[in-house]
Formats: structure tokens, C-alpha cells, sequence
């Protein structure tokens, strides 16, 4: 499928005024975040946000009035070391990234633990990207670096599945990534061009998405991991200028 998104008509509207507002009772510490580590909404309405700091999983009804937590920090059953990442599978079940080492603790829409999904072999950071399908599938993305980084050579992501149990059922993908490298004066870090292109990996629902930022296009496959479909647009090549450079400079400074 070939895609004209500069010819196409498609908008997205937002409502002048928010339908919900969850923090203005200043008094309520359930109504206050740290920073929202992932959101989504149940089937009845109700709102999931993940706090950082508490690394509580919090359910508000769709007026926004606190209604229960699971989760928290610990080392106990369905307790988090640091909680962020989430997906609202069919029923409403809850399934919650942790790390380390890479794992996700499920729970009932009411709030019951219901078991923690280990990925095997064992994942010590998250995974970069990837998603929970409604199947129970995962996709987690980890990085394969180059040994002697030199602006030239990008890493790899390698995109694994793994079945509802944790174990690993496949590897779907190898994507080209990011180029670093070291620079005079820099010999102990390696930097990052700007601009540069990367991979992208996303899955939700009954889909995975597949992209690197090299090529414009959009792999597409279904939740049994076969392609489904190939989105392509025309793009031409497009040069970083020295005023590209000094506008990202000043909007950093600043």
C-alpha cells in the first residue's frame, strides 16, 4: 500500500476543554503524580495511570475520583522495583512492565495479583520497545550493539516474541538502528549524530508494527507474526543544514 500523507485529508480534533481532570484536589495524595509511567482506559471508562514514585497502579473512574491501587515498590508478589509500561488486554486485565530484570506483573481489573510473566532468556534491562497483544503475546525489543562504534555501522534491534508464559517463541525481526562512535576529547563516551535515523517497534491489540527511520516504510504483521501488509510513501532525500543545527541548538539551550 502506498501512503500520501502530505495529499491526505485525514485530521485529529481535540475538545477545547478537558473531559477529565485528575489532580486538583490538592488534599488527595492518590490524585498526585510524580510522573505517569503509562495510561490507558478500561472497557467501563475507568483511567490507569502508573505513578513513578509510589509505583502504584492507580484506577480512576471516568469522572476522575480515585478508586483503588495495586502494585507499589517492594520485592513482594505483584510489587514493583521500577514499574512503568502499560497494556489493557480483552477482560481488563492489566499488564504492567518492571525491571530489573525485565518481567510483567499481570493483574485482575479489580486489582488481584494474578502472576508475574518472566522473559526467558532473562531481559536485565527493559525492553527498548514492542507491546502486549490481546493475546498474551509480548514483543520485547533488545539492543545489539557494535563492538567498535564508528559513526558508520548502526546497532541492531533484534525483536523477540515470547508466549504468555514468558518463554521465548520467536525472533521476528532485525532492524538497523542508531550510529555512534567517539570523537577527540570524548574517548570514555560515544556520541550520537543528530537527526539520525532510528528504528521504531510497536504492538498492540492484533498488530505489530515495524519501521526504521532509514526507509520510508511501515512493516505491518498480524498476531501470529506474519506479514500482513507494506505501508510505503514517497520522501526525498533531505539534507541537515548548518541553520537545522542552530535552531536544535537553541532550542536546547533554552
Amino acid at each position: 500500500m502506498t501512503s500520501d500523507p502530505p495529499g491526505s485529508d485525514a485530521t485529529c480534533t481535540l475538545s477545547e476543554e478537558p473531559v477529565v481532570v485528575i489532580g486538583e484536589d490538592e488534599s488527595d495524595e492518590k490524585q498526585w503524580f510524580s510522573s505517569v509511567r503509562g495510561a490507558g482506559r478500561m472497557s467501563d471508562g475507568s483511567l490507569v495511570g502508573i505513578d513513578r514514585r509510589s509505583a502504584e497502579v492507580r484506577v480512576y473512574d471516568e469522572t476522575g475520583l480515585y478508586l483503588r491501587s495495586m502494585g507499589g515498590m517492594g520485592e513482594g508478589p505483584g510489587e514493583f522495583s521500577d514499574a512503568f509500561h502499560l497494556w489493557i488486554l480483552p477482560g481488563d486485565t492489566l499488564w504492567v512492565g518492571d525491571y530489573r530484570p525485565w518481567r510483567y506483573n499481570v493483574f485482575s481489573p479489580v486489582g488481584d495479583f494474578l502472576r508475574s510473566v518472566q522473559m526467558q532468556p532473562m531481559y536485565l534491562d527493559p525492553s527498548l520497545q514492542g507491546g502486549v497483544l490481546d493475546n498474551g503475546y509480548s514483543v520485547n525489543v533488545r539492543r545489539k550493539r557494535v563492538s567498535q562504534p564508528d559513526f558508520k555501522v548502526p546497532d541492531t534491534i533484534v525483536v523477540e516474541v515470547h508466549d504468555p508464559g514468558g518463554g521465548l517463541a520467536d525472533t521476528v525481526a532485525r532492524i538497523p538502528n542508531e550510529v555512534r562512535g567517539y570523537v577527540r576529547g570524548y574517548a570514555r563516551s560515544h556520541l550520537w549524530p543528530l537527526f539520525q535515523a532510528s528504528a521504531y517497534v510497536d504492538a498492540l491489540g492484533t498488530t505489530v508494527a515495524l519501521a526504521n527511520g532509514r526507509d520510508p516504510e511501515v512493516r505491518i504483521l498480524d498476531d501470529r507474526f506474519n506479514l500482513r501488509l507494506i505501508l510505503r510513501w514517497e520522501d526525498s532525500d533531505r539534507e541537515v543544514t548548518r541553520s537545522d543545527i542552530r535552531v536544535w541548538r537553541e532550542d536546547y539551550v533554552e
